[in-house]
């Protein structure tokens, strides 16, 4: 009875073993093909996806045919599309892509911090003609399809203020637009924000933005490090609005 249960103990000492160690090894072309059809079924997977990737970096070269399946299979998701970019240029120069350590990133941090506050204080008022296609899709579907097309008129104001004028929708002339705070008048869903504030209220210290560095990434032929963050729901001022449908929802 003895020799049994240590017999059966060391079996499953050397599964534990041998299943961590798979989980350190770059992903094989079978597994990543395999995640990603599994994303295709359940689009909620995308993260665990990317994670891995990050995580575990790639064994295999990414072909034109690889990349296309990943468009097909993840509906031409651009965030696995780029993480899965970079694992690729990281596999062939692990030390030109190498993350910088926690202290350099801290210090790269500060500064992006820093210019983007200042560049807010300096921004000058201005408009813009903002273009807006919105589609619905049920949870977990990824099947969208289009709900309007909006044309809002966007002025930002130097004292920190965005203001909304609905130009048209679907191609159809307001008679009489007036500026506003926001367009939820409209119903659906509706956001602001997101030409100025939104950017600095990610960086203003009575956000207490957590910041963790997940990647890197190309950006116009130039390096740059990729940040996930996340502001706690009692100090976030973003919201989503989904008139008639749901509560207001801060992000």
């Amino acid at each position: 009875m003895k020799k049994t249960i240590s017999v059966i103990l060391i079996l499953f000492s050397a599964n534990f073993v041998f299943a961590q160690t798979a989980q350190k090894l770059p992903l094989t072309q079978a597994e990543y093909v395999k995640m990603l059809y599994d994303v295709q079924k359940n689009p909620g997977k995308k993260d665990e996806l990317i994670e891995a990737i990050r995580r575990r970096g790639i064994a295999f070269e990414l072909t034109d045919g690889l990349r296309s399946l990943t468009t097909s299979k993840s509906r031409s998701d651009a965030d696995l599309r780029r993480t899965l970019e970079e694992a690729a240029r990281r596999k062939e120069n692990p030390t030109g892509t190498k993350l910088p350590s926690e202290k350099e990133a801290l210090e790269i941090l500060s500064k992006t911090r820093e210019a983007t506050l200042t560049a807010v204080e300096e921004m000058p008022d201005f408009v813009v003609k903002q273009q807006i296609a919105r589609s619905a899709a049920f949870a977990g579907t990824n099947n969208f399809r289009s709900l309007d097309r909006l044309v809002v008129a966007v002025s930002y104001r130097a004292s920190g203020q965005e203001e909304y004028k609905i130009l048209s929708r679907n191609g159809i002339l307001e008679t009489s637009p007036k500026s506003k705070q926001s367009y939820e008048e409209v119903g659906g869903t509706s956001s602001t924000g997101e030409f100025v504030t939104v950017l600095a209220k990610i960086f203003k210290p009575d956000s207490d933005t957590k910041f963790e560095l997940v990647d890197s990434d190309v950006l116009r032929t130039r390096r740059a490090l990729v940040f996930d963050y996340a502001v706690e729901r009692d100090k976030a001022k973003q919201v989503i609005i989904a008139s008639g449908a749901f509560d207001d929802t801060a992000i």
